[in-house]
Parts: structure tokens; sequence; C-alpha cells
């Protein structure tokens, strides 16, 4: 009950900070004039022509796919059948995991403007499948835990990071549909990833984790490439 009303009183505050948003009268130049549809065309042709942009995008989708699923499903499976625990040791997990990413997103802020985050993405993309290959070997929970907040780490630099280069590399009147792209390989490969999570599941634990991991260091070559481009 305590961690529900906790909830409660988070999103509370969120819809009020989001009741204090106004609008700029400037944003009426740029909405697209063709609705929603014609808008997510003009930010999907600028992604694809801008070669960066489109490796950013790649890659950002590619970490959620790998990632999200194996941090939420996996690491149950994990808890449940490697370590004997219960729901307290699974919800320690999942804190390890939230307080890295709390300190990934501060640690972004102490950086400065990235003229190119390619070799940065995939970096933490190397960072973050080594992790996960951790994970499918690790025996104790403390080993788990310290994995997860080096990951959560690591998530929380690539979400501010690849997200100020973005806005900064994108036309004003472009941002809002790139950053919708941005928001789409996030949110549309949660499911996505979890469904194929479980799937290997059923297979091998340790393969799921083996899968996600070797899947992520394959992005590292496109990644620095694209950094050299």
């Amino acid at each position: 009950m305590t961690a529900l009303a906790f909830d409660t009183v988070v999103l509370l505050l969120a819809v009020g900070c989001f009741a204090q948003v106004r609008p700029s009268l400037a944003a009426a130049d740029t909405a697209p004039s063709g609705g929603l549809g014609q808008g997510l065309r003009e930010g999907i042709a600028f992604a694809w022509g801008h070669g960066a942009i489109r490796t950013g995008l790649t890659l950002i989708a590619m970490i959620n796919l790998a990632v999200l699923g194996p941090v939420v499903i996996g690491v149950v499976e994990l808890v449940t059948l490697r370590f004997g625990g219960g729901a307290a040791s699974y919800g320690w997990l999942q804190a390890a995991y939230g307080v890295g990413a709390l300190v990934g997103v501060w640690w972004a802020g102490r950086f400065g403007a990235i003229a190119h985050p390619g070799g940065a993405l995939g970096w933490l993309s190397a960072g973050l499948g080594a992790g996960l290959l951790g994970l499918a070997v690790a025996g104790q929970w403390w080993t788990a835990a310290a994995l997860l907040a080096a990951m959560g780490i690591g998530g929380g630099l690539v979400g501010v990071l690849a997200t100020a280069w973005l806005q900064r590399e994108t036309p004003a009147p472009l941002q809002g549909r790139v950053m919708a792209l941005a928001m789409l390989a996030g949110v549309a490969f949660d499911p996505l990833s979890q469904a194929l999570s479980g799937v290997l599941l059923d297979i091998s634990l340790p393969g799921l984790f083996v899968v996600a991991g070797g899947s992520l260091l394959l992005t590292v070559p496109i990644a620095l490439r694209s950094a050299k481009g």
C-alpha cells in the first residue's frame, strides 16, 4: 500500500508539472499542415537522409529492444530460479537498476556538448551488452545488483546524451517529428522486447542474456564506424 500511495503522489506531481506547461505561440508555425501522418513522414524522411541521426535512432531502438525485456522479465526468473528469492529480492535488483539510471542522468548533466555521440553510444552499448552477458553467469544476488546498477548508469547516460544531441542536430521545425521517432524507438520496442524475452526464457535463461548482450555488442562496430564518418 505504501508503494502504491507513493506512486500516486508522484504521478499527481507529474500531472501538476504538465499542467504548468504553456505552448509557445511560435509552435503553431512549426506544426505540420498535413496532420500527424504527414509530420511522421517528414520526420522519417529527414532522419533517413541524415546518416548520423539514422544511426543514433537505430542504436536507441536496439538498446531498448535488447535491454528492457531481459531487465524486467529475465531478472524475475533470475531471482526465482537461480537465487531462490521472492518479490523483495526482485525489488532490490530493480531498485539497483533504478538508482543506477538516476546516477547516469545526473552524470550526463556533467558532460559538455558532444559533437557526435556515435562513439559514446557505441561504447555504452558495449557496456550494456557486457552487463547482460554478466547476468548470464551471475551466481550471487549482489553480483547481479552491481551489474544492474552499472547498466542503469549506462541507460541513463544514453537517454540524456542521445536526446540532447538529437535535439541539437535537428532543425527546430522538425524537432517534434524526430523526437517522436526517438520516443517510438523506446515505447514501441518495450512490449516487443518483453515478448521476445518470454520466448527465449522458454529455451534458456542464460541464453536470453547471451542473445541480448551479443546483439548489443554487434552494434558497436556500426556506431564506431559512424563516429569516424
